[in-house]
């Protein structure tokens, strides 16, 4: 049977089969016309499994790419929360507004509103506090979140009495008051 070239190679996959099977006599001629005869296998059929498995491969390879990309954290395992920069309460003044934070401490008095609510954060420099739409945390309550700074200008007599606050974004880690906490110490 003559060798007949034609203008698309032979697929990847088939030419393994072919080789190994040894159907292809010639390994240097790898066209279609030259394999697919010796399989059995109509033309049209072979290009068509062909352009299949292509596409399968692809939408393969494309969903592996966006699975890797975009790994989200399961509910089970923790956050990274080692090498987070966090904030002194202190550091936080009208000119840090509109930026966002992280900050750690405990939780002290609360505040209900009309759609919201505020809970004072406090660490060793200073307290904060912070609005929230979600429940607030209970006192005593070690937190760490993240938020943005904002800052409330109040005027009063000539005199700027505004109030650095923080909006709440996430809360990251909070562990609940410890019980021994809660009772009074015996000295």
């Amino acid at each position: 049977m003559p060798y007949i070239a034609l203008r698309s190679p032979l697929p990847p996959l088939i030419r393994g089969v072919a080789i190994a099977g040894g159907i292809l006599q010639r390994p240097d001629c790898l066209s279609s016309a030259s394999v697919l005869p010796k399989l059995g296998v109509p033309l049209k059929v072979m290009f068509s499994l062909s352009l299949r498995l292509s596409r399968l491969g692809a939408i393969a390879c494309l969903l592996a790419g966006l699975l890797a990309c975009g790994k989200l954290p399961s509910p089970n395992q923790p956050k990274r929360l080692a090498n987070l920069p966090v904030n002194a309460i202190e550091t936080l003044t009208p000119q840090t507004a509109d930026t966002t934070v992280t900050i750690r401490g405990r939780v002290g008095k609360h505040a209900p509103f009309l759609n919201s609510s505020a809970y004072e954060v406090q660490d060793d420099s200073g307290s904060l506090w912070v609005v929230t739409t979600q429940p607030a945390p209970a006192s005593g309550t070690k937190v760490l979140l993240k938020g943005q700074v904002r800052y409330q200008s109040i005027p009063l007599a000539g005199k700027e009495v505004g109030e650095v606050y923080l909006e709440e974004s996430e809360i990251l880690q909070q562990t609940p008051p410890s019980s021994e906490a809660a009772s009074p110490q015996a000295q």
